[in-house]
């Protein structure tokens, strides 16, 4: 009947503006930055957003159930310096933006692919704990063995958004049909796993098969939702310059703490993450721009040329970023007998065995050995934000935790978890860490600082978290106990 054809989504979107004026106009700049609001601020804008096309009334979405369910996606986030709720918001806004400023894709996408592609982007970075996929797969951490390696944190946020969608009082599926709720779960689950950069070049080429794109085939609207949401994950350098470098240098100080955990655990380490100099962390992003963010965001214009200003101020960065990068090259080019010596470079001795002072090399199942220095101090935060463990049997490092350090009915969410205890928080909170939220900022602080938005939320309890790795580890265990 007509019902169920609504709530098959089978139906053209309609955007009102109407609905966005006010107080919600920022969410119609390409420049938006989320940075500058509360989580608290961004979750209500959130929810104009699907206001904005009228979700919550043809889908029968009590707004409520809807609040309920972003603030819940929200603090589920990590405090880590890039992958956390402000980056999930920017990448939710840029989504919007583009389907709202390409009136092509009207002819192109159901409302209901509107919905899925505004939950995807808006979780699907959902749990990260700021080390990539090779980190997870180097370490043999829980989810890697959970996913066989494959798309690790992208089959995470995925499984945790359908966990969140689903909760008593976060169900925003509860009034689809069994059609229209199978068909969000396949887009939006496939729309995260878009933004695995393994899966870049095949976005890439998908931009190609567009060209032939069949709005009944939802095969064809699936890939357009995840070549919507890759490519707006791919929009920090978009952005004008002043943000393109804020978050430049949030990704480079998570790569930072990666390299220093990598190099802590004996792990390889990639040099583009270990030197993290302004001059190397410039040319990354130059080197990034040109062979990933360009070549996307040009064959994306190419279907859909609202999309070019993006494309151009992506052009004006690079320009600008070249031009860094060479007068950093002539500074640092100096006649040798002017020449500094070099700044020594941090250098975390790997573990090798049991009698190289284990205790204070062994990332264990608690905690990071701590020391005073600023680099051990880092350290023992990347333990508590990142909380990934690495699960070996090798008897080389007895400290180092094994499977068998799991009990049968032990919970992986407190092993997972990246809650800080109050002490450790307020550890955190009172170091030198530049990411410190609490530092006091004055007028002659740095330039070179990070912008520091609002606290990003704590999780209070992990009583209060869906049941996210419930499942059993894999042990080992002889036939018998088996």
């Amino acid at each position: 009947n007509g019902e169920d054809h609504l709530l098959d989504g089978e139906v053209d979107y309609e955007l009102s503006m109407a609905v966005l004026a006010g107080d919600a106009e920022c969410l119609l700049d390409w420049n938006f930055d989320s940075l500058r609001y509360s989580p608290e601020r961004l979750v209500e804008l959130a929810i104009k957003v699907f206001e904005a096309f009228n979700i919550p009334t043809l889908f029968h979405i009590p707004v409520a159930v809807l609040r309920n369910f972003v603030t819940k996606v929200m603090s589920q986030y990590n405090d880590t310096p890039f992958h956390n709720f402000y980056h999930a918001f920017h990448v939710f806004q840029n989504c919007f933006m583009m389907v709202a400023a390409e009136p092509m894709l009207k002819q192109s996408m159901t409302l209901l692919d509107v919905f899925a592609l505004l939950v995807a982007a808006l979780c699907h970075d959902i749990d990260h704990n700021g080390t990539s996929n090779t980190y997870h797969i180097n370490s043999w951490s829980v989810l890697s063995l959970r996913y066989n390696d494959i798309s690790v944190l992208e089959n995470h946020h995925a499984s945790l958004t359908f966990k969140v969608a689903l909760g008593k009082d976060t169900n925003i599926l509860n009034n689809f049909t069994d059609r229209s709720r199978s068909v969000l779960r396949k887009t939006i689950c496939s729309a995260i796993l878009a933004t695995d950069m393994n899966n870049h070049h095949k976005n890439l080429q998908m931009t190609f098969q567009m060209r032939h794109f069949v709005k009944m085939d939802l095969d064809h609207r699936m890939m357009l939702a995840g070549l919507i949401l890759h490519t707006a994950d791919l929009s920090n350098p978009c952005l004008n310059f002043s943000l393109a470098k804020e978050w430049e240098k949030r990704i480079a100080e998570e790569f930072r703490w990666q390299a220093l955990l990598e190099a802590q655990n004996g792990l390889p380490v990639a040099p583009f993450m270990h030197d993290q100099t302004e001059r190397k962390r410039i040319n990354n992003e130059i080197h990034f721009v040109e062979s990933f963010v360009l070549p996307l965001w040009e064959a994306s214009v190419e279907l859909f040329p609202a999309w070019k200003p993006r494309l151009d101020n992506c052009k004006e960065n690079h320009r600008r970023f070249l031009k860094m990068s060479e007068l950093l090259s002539r500074s640092t080019t100096t006649p040798k007998s002017r020449r500094a010596s070099p700044s020594p470079q941090l250098h975390v001795e790997p573990q090798h065995s049991a009698s190289t002072q284990h205790s204070q090399q062994c990332l264990t199942k608690h905690n990071i050995t701590t020391t005073q220095s600023a680099q051990n101090r880092d350290l023992m935060y990347s333990n508590h934000v990142l909380r990934v463990d690495r699960i070996r049997t090798s008897s080389s490092c007895p400290n180092l935790m094994t499977l068998d350090d799991y009990s049968d009915g032990e919970d992986s969410d407190s092993v997972l978890s990246s809650k800080c205890t109050e002490d450790e928080h307020h550890q955190y909170a009172t170091s030198s860490s530049p990411l410190s939220r609490n530092a006091s900022s004055t007028s002659n602080s740095s330039s070179s600082s990070l912008h520091q938005p609002h606290a990003s939320p704590v999780r209070t309890s992990i009583a209060e978290k869906e049941t996210v790795l419930k499942s059993d580890l894999y042990r080992t265990r002889s036939a018998d106990q088996e």
